[in-house]
């Protein structure tokens, strides 16, 4: 199978984002320049200096748009083709989303990015009006379930138009069979749940090829686990075989500890740059299997936000911040 996932890109993307934003973390540049690489693009330094004038000039340093989420907009912002009307569109999304209900604002921006990305204008008001209307539901019937993780989550379940009430209900199926499992570890077993509940098959059986792809991994000395799950079921979604599935990862962690901000006592973590590793595997697979522009949009789509889910958790539970 050919690799469509450069890792040359990664790295050179990763070198533009580190000498324009060396404030940032490099949890963040590495997002960054892993949303870039994702769609064959080269980060454009003139582009992200001006996308980031743009977003200053729309939103001030408090806004919840210069948060968590404001370098991975930028990026997505200057691989647009028209970076202050994204923003703007952006913008009115979660504007939309956020009628009536106060939720967590790194998951409702997501969400936002979510549904711009991928609903046509005519559509988002419809849309967005549903989204509202499952998160309420649940939120009411499921507390636990219904907390600031979960809009994404509906954003890619209305997306995948079929029956979200079975979605939701194999959503909370796995979440309370791997919940007595990871203990400690209910927000990230929750972000399993929702990508589990997105392709076929039963809860339990769902469950189990999890355990099975968390144990190849667990075995094979490749740690990612707590917030770093998330991952893993988009493998198991995937259809990837667990060894083959942890062959791979080993390959692309040993390419991306060359890549500046991948290691060392200032790079990202080594857990953190498995899951980014695992991330590179389910790429391939996804765009080397897919046949139709379609299918390789949707695929990525859930394996980008599964790491910005996973990021996002990092931030909040590990707590480098506290919303």
């Amino acid at each position: 199978m050919s690799l469509l996932f450069s890792k040359e890109l990664m790295s050179s993307n990763m070198e533009t984002l580190t000498s324009l934003f060396k404030l940032n973390e490099d949890w963040g540049r590495s997002l960054g320049a892993f949303i870039c690489a994702v769609q064959g693009k080269k980060a454009d330094p003139e582009k992200l200096k001006e996308c980031k004038e743009i977003m200053k000039s729309e939103h001030k340093a408090f806004s919840d748009f210069r948060g968590l989420m404001e370098l991975p907009l930028i990026v997505k912002m200057s691989i647009s083709d028209d970076p202050r009307a994204y923003l703007l569109g952006v913008t009115d999304v979660y504007k939309k989303l956020s009628a009536n209900y106060k939720v967590g604002n790194e998951s409702r921006l997501l969400a936002a990015v979510i549904l711009y990305d991928n609903i046509k204008a005519e559509e988002l008001e419809t849309v967005c009006q549903k989204i509202m209307d499952i998160f309420g539901k649940v939120k009411s019937a499921h507390p636990v379930l219904g907390g600031q993780n979960l809009l994404p989550m509906l954003a890619l379940m209305v997306l995948k138009g079929e029956d979200t009430d079975k979605m939701l209900t194999d959503m909370e199926e796995c979440y309370n069979t791997l919940n007595r499992k990871f203990k400690l570890s209910k927000d990230a077993v929750l972000t399993v749940s929702n990508i589990l509940a997105l392709e076929s098959g039963t809860p339990a059986g769902k469950c189990d090829k999890f355990m099975t792809m968390f144990e190849a991994f667990d075995r094979k000395k490749v740690s990612i686990k707590g917030s770093r799950m998330p991952i893993l079921a988009v493998l198991v979604n995937l259809g990837l075989d667990p060894e083959d599935a942890v062959s791979q990862s080993i390959r692309n962690d040993e390419d991306l500890k060359s890549i500046k901000g991948f290691s060392g006592v200032l790079g990202i973590d080594s857990q953190t740059r498995h899951t980014y590793a695992a991330a590179i595997t389910a790429v391939n697979k996804a765009q080397g299997d897919s046949t139709t522009e379609s299918a390789i949009m949707s695929t990525v789509l859930s394996i980008v936000i599964s790491i910005e889910m996973m990021i996002m958790l990092l931030l909040v539970y590990d707590t480098v911040y506290v919303p």
